[in-house]
């Protein structure tokens, strides 16, 4: 359990850094999951160039 906290608290870590620089961050859905998901408005995801829904 220890293990998976730290995994997810260097992702989460590297995300924000991210965030601060200004980057952009990919969706965590991939595949049909996109056709579907209702949180596509917040990953605007049919605005990226060359996406696949």
């Amino acid at each position: 359990m220890e293990a998976t906290t730290g995994v997810m608290l260097d992702g989460l870590r590297q995300d924000l850094m991210a965030i601060h620089a200004g980057d952009p961050l990919p969706a965590l859905g991939e595949g049909v999951a996109c056709a579907y998901c209702e949180m596509r408005g917040l990953c605007r995801r049919d605005d990226w160039e060359g996406a696949a829904p």
